[in-house]
């Protein structure tokens, strides 16, 4: 009898681009009460990581997403999160002022040179005078 009694649908995640050896998704095992994340690796030492990945193979936890589409969404969290993090960056940098000195701001014309929106120019720019000014 196995220790595993369903892979949740919808689920899985391919996490290798042969799409079959390696696989993120939520178990249920007969031991635990509920399911669980678990990263099926075909060759493990356990012969149940090789079960679920047949069990994805053969998409009896409905569509697993392909390791492209992971990739591009990992990717995209990535540029993303680095770009909120240049806007806290630069609103920290702005509300420093300990000179008294009225606040240095970002000039609209400045070239966007990441194309990600933010005026890096004018943010590296805002970041030296800061700088100086602490120096």
């Amino acid at each position: 009898m196995s220790i595993v009694e369903y892979v949740v649908q919808g689920s899985g995640v391919w996490l290798d681009s042969s799409e079959s050896n390696v696989a993120d998704c939520v178990v249920k095992f007969s031991h635990l009460p509920e399911p669980v994340p678990f990263t099926a690796i075909r060759d493990d030492v356990y012969d149940y990581a090789e079960q679920i990945l047949d069990m994805l193979t053969a998409g009896e936890a409905g569509p697993v997403k392909s390791y492209a589409d992971y990739s591009a969404e990992i990717a995209a969290a990535a540029f993303e999160s680095e770009k909120v993090n240049r806007v806290k960056l630069l609103a920290a940098i702005a509300m420093l002022d300990p000179d008294g000195e009225e606040n240095l701001s970002i000039d609209p014309d400045d070239e966007d040179v990441f194309g990600d929106g933010l005026k890096s120019n004018a943010a590296l720019d805002l970041i030296r005078l800061k700088l100086r000014r602490e120096i």
